[in-house]
């Protein structure tokens, strides 16, 4: 429970502290070319103790071979906010699962992305709260499975640095079943 709470403590002060920078516009991005698996991996293992006191399995199918070309910091941020609130929502002995696929050119009218998307089998969301997220006017700040609280500003800074990485954001849910939280990212060889 320290172990937890703590966690959550530090991802709402990182999250504020992003946030700050990004409104008074002093977020440094620096894209370069990274494995998202690596980072994903490592996601895991920081949240691994939460995961096994919950009975949730983290399942990756991220391939190593595909690199992406964005800001590692603020990628690491988003992928630590949609990991984070997917155990938060994520139903006991349920799983949260990571996939990628590539996206075609033409779709984007861009060099080719590829998709990533992490899916939680826990609460899900109205079509309401999902506008109310992406309206910049509002963050939704809702319990967990476990009564945790967040303050919904993660699911803002997402929408926010994937777009600043030349990504799109998007959310696909279900009420009482699972959310699926999408993005995708430019791709590089």
């Amino acid at each position: 429970m320290v172990h937890n709470s703590a966690n959550q403590i530090f991802n709402l002060l990182e999250n504020l502290l992003f946030w700050a920078k990004n409104q008074r516009g002093d977020m440094i991005f620096e894209p370069s070319k990274f494995s998202l698996k690596s980072l994903i991996d490592e996601t895991f293992e920081l949240f691994s103790i939460i995961a096994k006191n919950k009975k949730i399995s983290l399942i990756s199918n991220v391939q190593k071979d595909y690199h992406v070309f964005a800001d590692e910091n603020t990628i690491r941020t988003v992928v630590r906010n949609l990991i984070s609130n997917a155990l938060k929502f994520t139903k006991p002995k349920r799983k949260i699962t990571v996939t990628q696929q590539f996206v075609h050119a033409q779709q984007y009218m861009k060099a080719g992305h590829v998709e990533f998307s992490i899916k939680d089998t826990g609460l899900g969301m109205s079509h309401e709260t999902i506008d109310k997220i992406f309206n910049d006017n509002h963050t939704i700040s809702t319990y967990g499975t476990n009564n945790e609280k967040g303050s919904g500003l993660g699911l803002m800074l997402c929408k926010e640095f994937i777009s600043k990485n030349g990504g799109k954001f998007w959310i696909k849910s279900k009420l009482k079943e699972e959310s699926t939280f999408y993005f995708t990212l430019p791709f590089v060889k």
